[in-house]
């Protein structure tokens, strides 16, 4: 298994795309710290034309840094999704197509090894850019807005998690569809998943429960979106769930997820890593 995962780390260099990802999020993080950094000045000079302006500038002032890391955070969950698809989804398939397979797995290795040790390289590599762009965002929101930020290690770990639960449904996607087929059936469930998470804010801002239940079955059918909505809570305690609704609408989250949807989201990883480990092992190559 060990094997395995020095493989894989090694084909995901190869391959270039965790140099895409990382070029594309340095121009992320650089047009991010740019438009807040300007978001920050308008705010001050507003702030200096004094009267009823100056003291709702000052209220803006001090929801700026969250409401725009917040929003890097949404937005950087697109780049470790798309980090995650397109390392794993072709991560069996594609060797199975190209034949690779066909010389690997009549060796005395047992085909779960093959796909943990796949998806637990693919897993570390994810872990640590993960980690690394929640710090980068962390620090850019600091550095332009020049005000302090609490960094949350609840947060972290959601934010690691994130990219596992896109990570487990690609590898156990790559079992047995092909690899367009799964890029395109897991990109669909992610897509889902955010619909129905903005559809559930909605309905919680509208007040209307059918959108709020939409939201809830989209959560259940992937809880990736779901994640997001509870890092919202943990970046902003007390009264978050009322400012998120009010400054941050469809970003927000006025629903806080409770922690069986913590929960439900790992076992959501296992239940898929176990479903793939099974499925690969009775397929027939």
């Amino acid at each position: 298994m060990t094997t395995i995962m020095r493989i894989t780390l090694k084909e995901t260099v190869r391959r270039r795309v965790l140099l895409v990802t990382l070029l594309l999020t340095a121009g992320f993080l650089g047009l991010y710290g740019f438009g807040v950094q300007f978001a920050v000045q308008a705010v001050s000079e507003a702030g200096g034309a004094g009267g009823r302006i100056s003291g709702s500038a000052d209220f803006l002032a001090d929801l700026i840094p969250f409401e725009f890391f917040t929003l890097a955070l949404f937005f950087g969950t697109f780049i470790l999704g798309f980090l995650a698809m397109m390392s794993a989804v072709g991560c069996i398939s594609l060797e199975v197509e190209d034949g690779i397979m066909h010389a690997v797995a009549p060796r005395p290795i047992r085909r779960s090894s093959i796909v943990l040790g796949k998806f637990l390289g693919y897993a570390l590599m994810l872990a640590v850019f993960s980690a690394a762009f929640y710090i980068a965002i962390f620090l850019t929101t600091v550095a332009a807005t020049g005000k302090p930020l609490r960094l949350s290690m609840s947060v972290l770990g959601l934010y690691v998690l994130h990219p596992m639960i896109l990570l487990a449904l690609a590898t156990f996607g790559s079992t047995f569809l092909s690899t367009i087929a799964n890029a395109v059936a897991v990109f669909m469930l992610y897509a889902l998943s955010i619909m129905g998470g903005t559809l559930e804010q909605f309905g919680y801002i509208l007040r209307n429960q059918v959108l709020i239940n939409t939201g809830i079955v989209s959560s259940l059918l992937m809880p990736a979106d779901s994640l997001y909505r509870k890092m919202v809570h943990l970046m902003l305690p007390g009264a978050g769930a009322g400012l998120s609704s009010s400054f941050l609408g469809p970003f927000g989250s006025s629903g806080e997820p409770s922690v069986w949807m913590l929960l439900y989201a790992a076992l959501y990883v296992i239940a898929f890593l176990a479903l793939a480990v099974r499925t690969f092992s009775r397929r027939d190559i």
